[in-house]
């Protein structure tokens, strides 16, 4: 059972205390459909997030079985934010698709494996969202978005699913949503608010009406809840729906503008009327600082014509210093990171971790970017490459798992970590081209499948330190679990670092020789058709000298023959030879002697492609308004 005491939460807005909630009580049963309406400025989001203990209350309790949460520690504090699901947009990674933030969120609660996976599928499955998993949240309609945010939440299987503001949905498929959550509520504790107090019948369980930050009624069902029938969204038109990429921003200026918005148009709007109330300049501009350091314009390959995003940023930048704003690249290779654990093994932690996603980001580059993005909780900035900072919830608070995921143990991180442990932490930095060697003959060798070669060549490469602790700036709500951040510096170093490897000069030297066989690369070398096989050893045979001619008829036939003689016969010996004979004899002498793979697969494999690959842009402006320049500039 759920229970609210008293409770109250204020906010400092410049020299006053903005008051959001007053004295709000209100007991709630351990299984039903509880719906809490009021208008907008009410306090209801912040009513949820106090109940999913994602907020602490300036007053007041929330009680969970009994027991206050107030006196709780911080692991009992995460585990019942992991036993609650809470539909919130700004925790929808931006880098991850539909199905894989569904999976994310999921195993904070689940740990990992199948379980996972059918859940998260199962869950985008009921809310229509099948043939949507592979899309980002940028590329969705509002109401799509909104429908990932609730599957993300459903995924957790949580004992209580708290569910913001639905009035997005339209129609049928608000219909069959509220329907699905009536379902779901007879298992389970579902709270949703609304501003409108009609969504619902008269037939739920209970119906708060908050104004004002405080509850002014309570009303209980005079009827039992029937169980209800309701139709699958995943029928529905797919009229809302966005192309999964659009392919040149300005061939639909309403729509470019509309997905470049995303989740930062409602974030905007409630910047704008909180400053107009504030009515301090200063206020103003930290506001939207902070405001567009946490939603900048992001672009991928798919928003581009040509897919040359390189290209696009070159461009872009030109116009940087007119529009007072700063563009970022993201590169296709990312910081392989390991942890050294206290019994000497390692594990890698970036960019796969336990929980199938990466928990460690790039810092925004320009001070005023990370001022507006962190705040400094512990220790000092990060300022070199082989730094890095621990990155706690909005809260100031960092999940189990999260720990784990940093390469503690279960044990460890459920004891609970000081700021001081964070500190002594201890990474490291493995390039692709560390999985290789340089054998005596002049060869590179693999030693990536050898795990006591590797566990020694980790721990002897590139050391980085955790130098601080960081939380998200105190306004900026896109809070997500923690993890870690490193500087831009150290992609820097990791793509200088490949591209000056002795491995990559070596090949990008003889750019036709493969550097880990010795042998040339010849593509055509590797044909299949008998036909085209005699003609390539027709060709080999002219190419070669008279001695080498000699040689290869003796090879073939086992009789000598005189110099003068050889071309000639080896070439009416080859018009002779059957199709199998042919093929034989093209294994043997032309690919041995030539590389299975390709200059491209070598240098993909040392990292080198990737380092010199950008796959995103951040734009970070520097105003709102400046913002929607640069959106009409993308337009045009």
């Amino acid at each position: 059972m759920l229970q609210l005491k008293n409770v109250g939460l204020a906010y400092p807005v410049g020299d006053r205390t903005a008051q959001v909630l007053r004295r709000v009580n209100l007991t709630l049963p351990e299984a039903g459909l509880v719906l809490i309406a009021g208008p907008s400025g009410s306090g209801k989001t912040a009513l949820l997030r106090i109940l999913a203990g994602a907020e602490l209350p300036s007053r007041g309790e929330l009680v969970v079985d009994g027991e206050a949460t107030g006196r709780w520690n911080e692991n009992r504090l995460a585990s019942w934010r992991r036993r609650c699901g809470l539909t919130d947009l700004s925790l929808l990674l931006p880098d991850r698709t539909v199905l894989e933030n569904a999976e994310v969120s999921a195993s904070l609660s689940l740990g990992g494996g199948r379980e996972v996976r059918e859940n998260a599928a199962g869950v985008l499955g009921l809310l229509g969202l099948e043939d949507l998993g592979g899309c980002s949240p940028a590329q969705l309609s509002d109401q799509e978005r909104w429908l990932a945010a609730l599957a993300c939440a459903a995924a957790r299987d949580p004992e209580v699913l708290l569910v913001d503001e639905p009035g997005v949905l339209e129609g049928d498929t608000r219909r069959s949503i509220l329907g699905l959550l009536r379902t779901w509520a007879q298992e389970r504790l579902v709270v949703v608010t609304s501003r409108e107090k009609e969504l619902f019948d008269a037939q739920q369980d209970v119906t708060a009406l908050l104004q004002g930050g405080e509850l002014t009624e309570v009303l209980s069902a005079e009827a039992e809840t029937p169980t209800p029938q309701f139709a699958s969204p995943a029928g529905l038109s797919a009229g809302g729906r966005l192309a999964m990429a659009v392919k040149n921003l300005g061939s639909r200026r309403s729509q470019a503008a509309a997905r470049l918005g995303g989740v930062f148009a409602a974030v905007l709007a409630g910047c704008l009327a909180l400053s107009a109330l504030q009515g301090a300049r200063s206020e103003t501009l930290a506001l939207q600082a902070e405001t567009l350091a946490a939603y900048p314009i992001v672009l991928t390959a798919d928003d581009v014509a040509d897919e040359d995003l390189d290209a696009l940023g070159t461009y872009l930048e030109t116009e940087m210093d007119i529009h007072n704003a700063s563009l970022q690249r993201t590169w296709a290779v990312a910081p392989t990171i390991y942890a050294l654990d206290s019994d000497g093994s390692v594990r890698q932690v970036n960019p796969e971790t336990t929980a199938g996603t990466s928990l460690w980001t790039e810092i925004p580059d320009g001070e005023s970017l990370r001022s507006a993005s962190y705040e400094l909780v512990a220790g000092r900035w990060p300022t070199r490459f082989d730094e890095a900072a621990v990155l706690l919830d909005a809260q100031g608070n960092i999940d189990r798992g999260c720990l784990e995921a940093l390469g503690l143990s279960a044990e460890e991180a459920s004891a609970g970590v000081s700021y001081t442990q964070m500190m002594r932490l201890a990474f490291r930095v493995l390039l692709p081209t560390d999985r290789y060697v340089r054998n005596v003959d002049g060869t590179w060798g693999y030693i990536g499948d050898d795990p006591e070669v590797m566990a020694a060549t980790i721990s002897a490469s590139q050391a980085l330190k955790i130098t601080g602790v960081l939380k998200p700036a105190s306004r900026n709500s896109g809070a997500g679990v923690g993890g870690a951040v490193y500087l831009s510096d150290l992609t820097d170093w990791v793509k200088t670092s490949i591209l000056s490897s002795r491995s990559v000069t070596a090949q990008t030297g003889d750019p036709l020789t493969d550097v880990l066989t010795a042998r040339a690369f010849d593509a055509s070398a590797h044909a299949t058709d008998p036909d085209v096989q005699r003609m390539t050893l027709q060709r080999y045979v002219l190419g070669l000298s008279v001695a080498g001619q000699k040689a290869l008829y003796e090879r073939m036939t086992g009789q000598e023959i005189d110099e003068t003689a050889a071309q000639d016969s080896l070439l009416r010996t080859l018009d002779a030879l059957s199709d199998e004979a042919i093929t034989e004899l093209y294994v043997r002498e032309i690919e041995s002697g030539v590389s299975p793979g390709s200059y491209e697969d070598n240098l993909r494999a040392f990292g080198a492609l990737d380092a010199d690959t950008v796959i995103g842009l951040r734009l970070y402006a520097g105003t709102f308004a400046g913002r929607e320049e640069l959106v009409g500039l993308l337009d045009r």
